[in-house]
């Protein structure tokens, strides 16, 4: 038998010396199990408490991610509803390279764009959209900044002019340019009417390569070259994770708790091996 880190074998040991150390031996053991014992329910305690913040956490961020979703903010864009500077009088003004200047936050490159009030036909948002095709097909850009390495999200909505023959398709280009091509698409429409302007939504993204990244529309065609694709609502912003996103990751971080948990309930009740002599 052992005792005091010694191998000792019967021969060495008087038999009524034996039964003592053996007892001493179970003792020991019975001290060192309830230490243990003592050692693992607080590790379960503290892990219960860890568990019931991490659930508070996550819960906070979900709600807190939903509830400050302002669907008016336009976050790095600059007047992306085109409500300034509105319209005295009539129905629509016209922007070109030299007057682009009095559209806060656009600038037009080429061609020339209508500011659409909704008395002529609805915009998406607020009283005011653009129509890309002015008398001539027109170029529209905004610059922001951005970080390098960050991923954006692009929304916006888009229609075609409400008065413009229906059954042709108006097509737009919509990039998206820093050091190099970040996006470029196409987006079409066609057969809106002053009743049901049938507004789309547009969602894309990409990743900054550069401090300062340039959102550009590009009429592609319209009617006679006076009427095409029309936008309103454009919004920049960074990407951040769905509220279900936040969700799905507390539920990975709290199974680790439970299989943590389940190890801990187990020790505690596991047994204590029995001491023989050897």
């Amino acid at each position: 038998m052992r005792f005091a880190g010694i191998l000792f074998t019967k021969s060495e040991v008087h038999p009524v010396v034996i039964p003592t150390i053996t007892s001493r031996l179970q003792r020991f053991e019975r001290m060192g199990t309830m230490r243990s014992m003592a050692t693992l329910k607080k590790q379960l305690v503290r892990l219960e408490l860890k568990a019931s913040k991490m659930i508070r956490t996550v819960l906070g961020i979900v709600i807190f991610s939903t509830l400050s979703i302002d669907p008016t903010y336009a976050g790095f864009i600059v007047n992306g509803g085109f409500e300034q500077p509105g319209i005295s009088s009539g129905t629509t003004s016209g922007f070109n390279p030299s007057n682009s200047h009095l559209l806060p936050g656009w600038t037009v490159v080429s061609g020339d764009i209508d500011l659409v009030k909704n008395t002529f036909y609805p915009a998406a948002e607020g009283l005011y959209s653009v129509d890309l095709v002015g008398l001539n097909l027109g170029v529209l850009e905004q610059a922001f900044t951005t970080v390098v390495g960050v991923q954006y999200d692009l929304k916006f909505q888009y229609s075609n002019n409400g008065r413009t023959p229906t059954g042709i398709d108006y097509r737009a280009q919509v990039s998206v340019q820093g050091n190099s091509s970040l996006l470029n698409q196409v987006v079409t429409h066609r057969d809106a009417t002053v009743a049901n302007m049938d507004y789309r939504q547009f969602s894309g993204s990409f990743i900054a390569d550069s401090t300062e990244t340039t959102l550009r529309f590009s009429a592609l065609n319209g009617a006679s070259q006076n009427g095409g694709v029309n936008i309103d609502d454009v919004v920049v912003n960074e990407s951040v994770p769905e509220p279900s996103t936040f969700a799905l990751i507390g539920f990975g971080c709290l199974c680790l708790v439970g299989y943590r948990r389940r190890q801990i309930v187990a020790a505690l009740f596991r047994k204590p091996s029995r001491i023989r002599a050897e």
